[in-house]
Parts: C-alpha cells; sequence; structure tokens
C-alpha cells in the first residue's frame, strides 16, 4: 500500500489557493453589488418609483464622481438592463 498523504495534502493545498481566488471574486461581486444599490437608491431619491418615459442610452448626465459609482457604471449599461453582466 502507498502512502499518499502528500499527495493529499498537495490536493488540499489546492483547495485551499481555489478557496482564497473565490473569495476575492466574492469580494469583487460584494462591491459591485454596493454600487448598484447606491446607484438604484440616488435615482429611486432623484426620481421616485415612477419609471422614466425615456431610456437612456448614455451615462452623459450621470456624473459618477467616485470610484464606486464608475465601477457601478461599468456594469450598469442603460438601456440594455436585461444584459447585466458582473465582472
Amino acid at each position: 500500500m502507498r502512502d499518499i498523504r502528500a499527495d493529499l495534502e498537495e490536493r488540499l493545498d489546492a483547495v485551499g489557493r481555489d478557496r482564497e481566488q473565490l473569495q476575492r471574486r466574492i469580494t469583487e461581486i460584494d462591491q459591485i453589488e454596493t454600487a448598484i444599490k447606491a446607484v438604484l437608491k440616488r435615482e429611486t431619491d432623484n426620481f421616485g418609483t415612477a419609471s422614466p418615459s425615456v431610456v437612456e442610452t448614455e451615462f452623459a448626465s450621470f456624473d459618477a464622481k467616485d470610484a464606486m459609482n464608475k465601477e457601478a457604471m461599468s456594469v450598469v449599461r442603460p438601456g440594455h438592463w436585461g444584459e447585466l453582466r458582473v465582472g
């Protein structure tokens, strides 16, 4: 019978690296979600619950002043709401 402990330790290390990589991605997604929620809240505060009659095709009228808003704008493309992407 062969000692497989070294193989198991190697696999365990690989799983740990995968976990760290996925945790970083989850953190990124959490930040994107927070940014989108902030933009949605601001839009709700600005426009109320009524839907706009015209859908913007660009965010020229939206002033993304900080990194969080810029990140949100990179994933939210007006006029393409059905095509939201994350990351």
